[in-house]
Protein backbone atom coordinates (compact mmCIF):
# COMPACT_ATOMS: atom_id res chain seq x y z
CA UNK A 1 0.00 0.00 0.00
CA UNK A 2 1.30 3.46 -0.89
CA UNK A 3 -0.19 6.87 -0.34
CA UNK A 4 0.19 10.39 0.98
CA UNK A 5 -1.48 12.70 3.46
CA UNK A 6 -3.51 15.84 2.79
CA UNK A 7 -4.47 17.42 6.09
CA UNK A 8 -5.85 14.54 8.11
CA UNK A 9 -7.10 12.59 5.07
CA UNK A 10 -4.95 9.63 4.05
CA UNK A 11 -5.33 9.00 0.34
CA UNK A 12 -4.02 5.55 -0.51
CA UNK A 13 -3.42 3.56 -3.65
CA UNK A 14 -4.53 0.04 -2.78
CA UNK A 15 -3.94 -2.94 -5.04
CA UNK A 16 -6.29 -5.43 -3.45
CA UNK A 17 -8.72 -7.75 -5.21
CA UNK A 18 -11.72 -6.77 -3.12
CA UNK A 19 -11.32 -3.12 -4.14
CA UNK A 20 -11.57 -4.06 -7.82
CA UNK A 21 -14.57 -6.23 -7.01
CA UNK A 22 -16.16 -3.37 -5.05
CA UNK A 23 -15.58 -1.07 -8.04
CA UNK A 24 -17.27 -3.44 -10.46
CA UNK A 25 -20.29 -3.79 -8.20
CA UNK A 26 -20.64 -0.25 -6.88
CA UNK A 27 -19.02 2.39 -9.13
CA UNK A 28 -22.21 3.21 -11.00
CA UNK A 29 -25.20 5.52 -11.13
CA UNK A 30 -28.69 4.32 -10.41
CA UNK A 31 -32.09 5.71 -11.37
CA UNK A 32 -35.11 4.22 -9.65
CA UNK A 33 -37.31 7.10 -8.66
CA UNK A 34 -34.49 8.45 -6.49
CA UNK A 35 -31.69 10.97 -7.08
CA UNK A 36 -28.68 9.74 -9.02
CA UNK A 37 -26.12 8.19 -6.73
CA UNK A 38 -22.55 7.08 -7.23
CA UNK A 39 -19.85 5.38 -5.21
CA UNK A 40 -16.27 6.39 -5.90
CA UNK A 41 -13.68 3.78 -4.88
CA UNK A 42 -11.15 6.49 -3.95
CA UNK A 43 -13.70 8.22 -1.73
CA UNK A 44 -14.78 4.90 -0.26
CA UNK A 45 -11.21 4.15 0.75
CA UNK A 46 -10.62 7.66 2.13
CA UNK A 47 -13.83 7.48 4.13
CA UNK A 48 -13.01 4.01 5.40
CA UNK A 49 -9.54 5.05 6.54
CA UNK A 50 -10.98 8.04 8.37
CA UNK A 51 -13.83 6.17 10.09
CA UNK A 52 -16.30 7.49 12.65
CA UNK A 53 -15.51 10.77 14.38
CA UNK A 54 -17.91 12.75 16.53
CA UNK A 55 -17.39 16.26 15.15
CA UNK A 56 -20.09 18.08 17.12
CA UNK A 57 -18.63 20.61 19.52
CA UNK A 58 -21.51 22.74 20.81
CA UNK A 59 -24.94 24.19 20.06
CA UNK A 60 -28.39 22.73 19.48
CA UNK A 61 -28.20 20.05 16.78
CA UNK A 62 -31.92 20.03 15.82
CA UNK A 63 -31.65 16.29 15.03
CA UNK A 64 -33.83 14.67 12.37
CA UNK A 65 -34.23 10.87 12.03
CA UNK A 66 -33.37 10.07 8.40
CA UNK A 67 -33.66 6.89 6.38
CA UNK A 68 -30.59 5.29 4.79
CA UNK A 69 -30.56 2.76 1.97
CA UNK A 70 -29.20 -0.65 2.98
CA UNK A 71 -26.41 -0.30 0.39
CA UNK A 72 -25.27 3.12 1.62
CA UNK A 73 -22.46 3.41 4.18
CA UNK A 74 -22.42 6.50 6.41
CA UNK A 75 -19.90 7.23 9.15
CA UNK A 76 -20.41 9.42 12.22
CA UNK A 77 -19.30 12.91 11.22
CA UNK A 78 -20.11 12.57 7.52
CA UNK A 79 -21.58 15.53 5.67
CA UNK A 80 -24.82 14.24 4.20
CA UNK A 81 -27.33 15.42 1.61
CA UNK A 82 -30.91 14.45 0.84
CA UNK A 83 -33.92 14.67 3.15
CA UNK A 84 -35.50 12.88 6.09
CA UNK A 85 -36.80 10.33 3.55
CA UNK A 86 -33.23 9.30 2.63
CA UNK A 87 -29.72 10.68 3.02
CA UNK A 88 -26.37 9.96 1.37
CA UNK A 89 -22.77 10.94 2.24
CA UNK A 90 -21.25 13.81 0.25
CA UNK A 91 -18.97 11.41 -1.67
CA UNK A 92 -22.01 9.78 -3.31
CA UNK A 93 -23.16 13.00 -4.96
CA UNK A 94 -23.01 12.74 -8.78
CA UNK A 95 -19.73 14.22 -10.01
CA UNK A 96 -20.01 17.72 -11.54
CA UNK A 97 -17.78 19.35 -14.20
CA UNK A 98 -16.16 21.76 -11.73
CA UNK A 99 -15.43 22.13 -8.03
CA UNK A 100 -17.79 25.12 -7.84
CA UNK A 101 -20.67 23.13 -9.34
CA UNK A 102 -19.97 20.22 -6.97
CA UNK A 103 -20.06 22.60 -4.01
CA UNK A 104 -23.17 24.41 -5.20
CA UNK A 105 -25.11 21.19 -5.77
CA UNK A 106 -24.20 19.92 -2.31
CA UNK A 107 -25.14 23.25 -0.73
CA UNK A 108 -28.57 23.07 -2.37
CA UNK A 109 -29.17 19.49 -1.15
CA UNK A 110 -27.23 19.69 2.12
CA UNK A 111 -29.12 18.08 4.99
CA UNK A 112 -26.66 18.01 7.89
CA UNK A 113 -24.01 15.96 9.68
CA UNK A 114 -24.45 12.30 10.60
CA UNK A 115 -24.57 11.71 14.34
CA UNK A 116 -24.91 7.95 13.94
CA UNK A 117 -23.34 5.41 11.58
CA UNK A 118 -25.07 3.21 9.04
CA UNK A 119 -23.17 0.14 7.88
CA UNK A 120 -23.81 -1.83 4.71
CA UNK A 121 -26.98 -3.83 5.25
CA UNK A 122 -28.35 -1.58 8.00
CA UNK A 123 -31.97 -0.52 7.52
CA UNK A 124 -32.57 1.65 10.59
CA UNK A 125 -32.85 5.46 10.34
CA UNK A 126 -29.95 7.51 11.68
CA UNK A 127 -29.92 10.79 13.56
CA UNK A 128 -28.73 13.74 11.46
CA UNK A 129 -27.80 17.10 13.00
CA UNK A 130 -29.21 20.01 10.98
CA UNK A 131 -27.73 22.78 13.14
CA UNK A 132 -24.83 23.17 15.56
CA UNK A 133 -21.09 23.78 15.49
CA UNK A 134 -18.88 21.01 14.13
CA UNK A 135 -15.10 20.70 13.81
CA UNK A 136 -14.03 19.57 10.34
CA UNK A 137 -10.68 18.81 8.77
CA UNK A 138 -9.33 21.23 6.18
CA UNK A 139 -6.12 22.00 4.33
CA UNK A 140 -3.86 24.14 6.54
CA UNK A 141 -5.32 27.64 6.33
CA UNK A 142 -6.50 30.71 8.22
CA UNK A 143 -10.18 31.63 8.57
CA UNK A 144 -12.01 34.79 9.51
CA UNK A 145 -15.07 34.54 11.74
CA UNK A 146 -18.07 34.13 9.44
CA UNK A 147 -16.18 32.89 6.37
CA UNK A 148 -18.35 30.72 4.13
CA UNK A 149 -17.42 27.04 4.32
CA UNK A 150 -18.17 24.44 1.67
CA UNK A 151 -17.40 20.86 0.73
CA UNK A 152 -13.95 19.80 -0.46
CA UNK A 153 -13.08 17.56 -3.41
CA UNK A 154 -10.77 14.57 -3.08
CA UNK A 155 -7.26 14.48 -4.56
CA UNK A 156 -8.49 12.91 -7.81
CA UNK A 157 -11.12 15.68 -8.10
CA UNK A 158 -13.78 13.11 -8.95
CA UNK A 159 -15.83 13.18 -5.74
CA UNK A 160 -16.42 15.21 -2.60
CA UNK A 161 -14.91 14.24 0.73
CA UNK A 162 -17.26 13.28 3.53
CA UNK A 163 -15.49 14.99 6.42
CA UNK A 164 -13.26 17.71 4.97
CA UNK A 165 -14.17 21.30 4.10
CA UNK A 166 -12.71 24.41 2.47
CA UNK A 167 -13.38 28.16 2.43
CA UNK A 168 -15.72 29.19 -0.40
CA UNK A 169 -16.33 32.60 -1.91
CA UNK A 170 -20.12 32.79 -1.89
CA UNK A 171 -23.08 31.68 0.19
CA UNK A 172 -24.44 29.53 -2.65
CA UNK A 173 -21.47 27.18 -2.27
CA UNK A 174 -21.61 26.98 1.54
CA UNK A 175 -22.92 24.47 4.05
CA UNK A 176 -22.04 26.74 6.97
CA UNK A 177 -19.81 29.52 8.26
CA UNK A 178 -16.60 29.61 10.29
CA UNK A 179 -17.59 29.83 13.96
CA UNK A 180 -14.20 31.03 15.18
CA UNK A 181 -11.19 32.96 13.95
CA UNK A 182 -8.37 30.61 12.87
CA UNK A 183 -4.94 32.24 12.91
CA UNK A 184 -2.20 31.12 12.54
CA UNK A 185 -2.90 28.36 10.03
CA UNK A 186 -4.53 25.19 11.28
CA UNK A 187 -5.86 22.02 9.71
CA UNK A 188 -9.23 22.12 11.49
CA UNK A 189 -12.02 24.67 11.53
CA UNK A 190 -15.21 25.07 13.56
CA UNK A 191 -18.22 25.29 11.25
CA UNK A 192 -21.68 26.54 12.24
CA UNK A 193 -24.05 24.57 10.02
CA UNK A 194 -27.68 25.52 9.42
CA UNK A 195 -30.25 23.72 7.32
CA UNK A 196 -33.50 25.58 7.75
CA UNK A 197 -35.48 23.50 5.20
CA UNK A 198 -34.69 20.36 7.23
CA UNK A 199 -35.99 21.99 10.41
CA UNK A 200 -39.20 23.32 8.87
CA UNK A 201 -39.90 20.32 6.63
Amino acid sequence: MSGFCVGRIYCATLKIDFVADFAKKSNACFVSGKPLRRVCVASFMEGSLMGDEMRWRYGDTSPVPSAVDANTVIEIGDIVYGSKDEVWPASMQPHQPSTALDQELLAVNFFGVAMQRSRAGDTFPIRVATTGVFEFDCASSTFELGDYIGACRNVACDALLNQQVVRVSEKKYAIGRAARLVSPRQSRVLVDIKNFPAISG
